[in-house]
């Protein structure tokens, strides 16, 4: 529940009455309220950012965040809320208090009309990197692409032009992490010409061009790490520099950033972003 000053604020919203009715014969009051709280707050002329942000975000659960995210066809956060979530979501899993629960009926039945995520995340396949997980996100509000390497191929780029073109995620992340053995295998064959089996070669064989530039007099621990960086931030420039990525960063309305989780801490580390529009 909101703080009371926060619930004064909520009560002195305006209610359209048509927004009532799609409220009613709903089993769940505690839906009921908070999404009543999420149509109270469209209605209101200019929403203080603190009030939104305790009502979208975890003040008022995950349940008020789907509902509001599906209201209306235009992205339901700004690029800057969006990242602001993920490192809250973040923060929320290093102290142990994530949120995630089971659904109630409405909100499985909400999700099945249509979803509305509100970052697209590009990753790494590795079981110990779970982007719902470290950033507290629910069924819904993640649109999550998974390669060994987070690397960038076209089908990994056509699922990422699907969700700006059609699901209108304002975020796009490329999320890499400490320790990743796709990298540690293109290092190997690098600089030992191991050769990996046929199709794993096929996706170290993609990621060695990127490697040029470092330095190999650095230590083990220390170039897998500085590899890692390199990967993630080449992955980002090429998705700005890609023809759809000049376009709609040029609208003002979608960032793409890079990070990098670190397995052993939890934490995930948000690498400086290219100069780009933010909406």
């Amino acid at each position: 529940m909101v703080s009371t000053q926060l619930a004064a604020d909520a009560r002195g919203l305006r209610v359209a009455p048509e927004w009532h009715k799609k409220l009613t014969g709903a089993d769940d009051k505690r839906i009921i309220e908070m999404r009543k709280r999420v149509y109270e707050m469209q209605d209101f002329e200019s929403p203080s950012p603190e009030l939104l942000r305790a009502i979208i975000d975890k003040k008022c659960g995950r349940e008020v965040r789907r509902a509001y995210s599906t209201m209306n066809s235009k992205p339901a956060v700004s690029v800057d809320e969006a990242l602001r979530r993920l490192i809250d979501g973040n923060e929320r899993f290093l102290r142990g208090e994530s949120g995630v629960a089971g659904l109630s009926r409405e909100s499985m039945a909400d999700m099945a009309r249509g979803q509305r995520p509100f970052a697209t995340i590009l990753g790494c396949s590795d079981s110990r990197v779970a982007p719902e997980l470290i950033f507290d996100a629910g069924l819904g509000e993640l649109f999550v692409i998974r390669v060994a390497g987070n690397v960038l191929s076209a089908e990994v780029a056509g699922s990422m032009q699907y969700a700006v073109a059609h699901l209108r995620t304002p975020l796009l992340v490329v999320l890499g992490h400490e320790g990743c053995g796709a990298i540690q295998a293109a290092l190997e064959t690098k600089y030992q010409n191991v050769q990996q089996r046929s199709r794993i070669q096929l996706l170290v064989d993609s990621i060695l061009p990127v490697l040029d530039c470092l330095n190999p007099g650095l230590p083990p621990p220390e170039q897998l790490a500085r590899a890692v960086d390199i990967n993630v931030r080449s992955t980002v420039r090429r998705i700005l520099e890609s023809p759809e990525g000049q376009a709609r960063t040029a609208e003002g309305r979608v960032k793409c950033v890079g990070a990098i989780y670190d397995i052993e801490t939890g934490r995930v580390r948000f690498l400086e972003a290219p100069d780009q529009a933010s909406g």
